[in-house]
């Protein structure tokens, strides 16, 4: 497993690349601060609220939904960190023009929500930067907007093949929307495909089978994972190596894409980390 959730304790796992770019445009371009979009536990918006934090910029964030009588923790550290939160209506939050705010903003830079973007892919075309990345031949990780995936296909060896989790259920255009962040040469002979059954009922959706196999994974492990993404991705794992022989003889690269603050939407005692 690539431990990409130990590279920060905010800006978590794949965020950690896919902001990178984001944030060096903004500075490039003499941005004051930052406008990007979330829910009420992103992993993207508490991210980008450390970086804008850490860059010297401002930040704000479009939350998804009214404002609650209590803040979400992620909220509540977003807030912490300096973000301007700006309540949104869900049919609002989806009508969202970001040029039309840029152009009314122009001192703000637009963050697409998740770091879906050439930019996002880019960066995190560099998580496959780590040593012994030629000794794998599957390569196991999830998506959500499908930028991570993209940015791990653009770097994809001839031997390799990418399997993609969608944790979104029914998200029949993942496959169109990682194609169309691609170069023609970046997916030149470069094998993917994308699983939609490990949804768990949906985005951010979970049932105690999951739960059980988190909590499970992690004692034989170690290694704690989250119910939104990586929970899922080791119940498509252990899914995988029931059902196919084949998988025993390969040498197989899980990706920790970070994300664990999400957890904290449970309750007390549902994990045991």
């Amino acid at each position: 497993m690539a431990r990409f959730d130990l590279l920060h304790p905010v800006v978590s796992g794949n965020k950690f690349f896919k902001l990178r770019f984001y944030i060096e445009q903004a500075i490039a371009t003499n941005k004051k601060g930052l406008i990007t979009m979330g829910g009420y536990y992103s992993n993207h918006l508490i991210a980008a609220a450390y970086a804008a934090q850490q860059a010297g910029l401002k930040s704000r964030g479009v939350i998804r939904g009214e404002q609650p009588k209590v803040l979400s923790p992620t909220l509540q550290d977003c807030h912490q960190l300096g973000m301007e939160l700006i309540y949104s209506s869900r049919t609002e939050f989806d009508l969202f023009n970001s040029s039309t705010y840029c152009e009314k903003n122009p001192e703000f830079y637009f963050i697409p929500q998740g770091g879906f973007g050439p930019l996002g892919k880019t960066g995190a075309a560099s998580m496959m930067e780590i040593d012994g990345i030629e000794e794998y031949e599957i390569i196991l990780a999830v998506a959500g907007t499908g930028t991570m995936a993209a940015g791990l296909i653009s770097r994809l060896l001839p031997h390799q093949s990418l399997e993609i989790i969608s944790v979104l259920k029914g998200n029949h255009l993942l496959e169109e929307k990682i194609c169309c962040l691609l170069t023609p040469e970046e997916q030149k002979g470069k094998k993917f495909i994308v699983h939609h059954q490990f949804h768990e009922g949906g985005y951010a959706r979970y049932t105690p089978a999951l739960l059980q196999r988190m909590n499970q994974f992690y004692s034989q492990t170690g290694i704690p994972t989250d119910f939104v993404y990586t929970g899922k991705l080791i119940h498509a794992f252990f899914t995988a190596l029931d059902t196919n022989t084949n998988w025993h003889q390969k040498k197989v690269l899980l990706v920790h894409s970070g994300g664990l603050q999400g957890n904290r939407s449970l309750t007390q005692h549902e994990l045991m980390f």
